[in-house]
């Protein structure tokens, strides 16, 4: 995909609820797991927050300020709009910025969460990235892809495409030693249920079909939705062989970096 063709991914992205699998129920309970070892208001990190729908449920389910982030400028303004629209505004800041080279400065939080976008870096890139901006038994809590079967008992269609898309996938096993080993300790994980995945294809879909209609056969738009449908068709025909993984963890050595 050329940068032209990621520009109209981008846009297959705006104005939908979610910019990756989750559900705000899944929000709720990823939260509800992690609130016994929170701070009353915590101060939260939202890292890939795309438009904010994961956001916005933070934000109503605790008293805590919400810093969110994202590399993708018209994310983050839909994200203030909504923030507005709720009566948010004075918890959440919303401001562009990439996960790759965060410049946080002194600032630590009690929790750093992050659905569907640890991938940009790795899983475990992204825990040594956030460890140091944590309290010292501060919390995390991302969602990512895993194999949940072998991937040569998964359908072929969608072997082909996590291999292709996501080479280092692996295992919740082998996360949760990745976890341990880079210096926190499991409190719960568990697998976003079905809707989570419908919840986002068929909105970017719908949205989708929407932009195309606008483009007419624009190649690089053409190019950027053959690739999404390879996308829908993978997560349609999965069997449970593929799932994203809510990962709840709290740094566990008690020191500040």
């Amino acid at each position: 995909m050329n940068d032209r063709s990621f520009e109209f991914f981008l846009q297959f992205h705006l104005n939908v609820p979610r910019q990756g699998p989750g559900t705000p129920e899944a929000t709720a309970e990823a939260f509800r797991r992690v609130r016994p070892f929170l701070p009353p208001g915590p101060r939260i990190l939202d890292l890939g927050c795309g438009s904010g729908g994961q956001t916005i449920v933070l934000a109503g389910l605790c008293d805590g300020s919400i810093l969110a982030i994202d590399f993708h400028p018209p994310f983050i303004e839909q994200l203030r709009q909504r923030a507005a629209r709720a009566e948010l505004s004075h918890r959440i800041v919303a401001e562009v910025g990439d996960m790759k080279a965060l410049d946080l400065g002194p600032r630590r939080f009690d929790l750093v969460w992050c659905e569907g976008a640890v991938f940009v870096v790795g899983f475990e890139r992204g825990l040594d990235l956030v460890r140091p901006l944590l309290e010292p038994s501060g919390v995390v809590v991302l969602s990512e892809a895993v194999w949940l079967k072998p991937p040569n008992e998964a359908p072929s269609i969608v072997a082909e495409c996590w291999q292709q898309a996501y080479p280092p996938m692996t295992t919740v096993e082998a996360n949760l030693a990745m976890a341990e080993g880079a210096g926190y300790a499991v409190i719960d994980h568990f697998t976003l249920p079905r809707q989570g995945w419908d919840a986002y294809i068929d909105p970017v879909e719908a949205r989708m079909n929407e932009v195309l209609a606008t483009v007419g056969n624009d190649p690089d738009a053409r190019a950027a939705a053959e690739a999404e449908r390879r996308e829908f068709a993978a997560f349609r025909a999965n069997d449970g062989s593929v799932g994203y993984e809510f990962f709840l963890l709290r740094r566990s050595d008690g020191t500040v970096d």
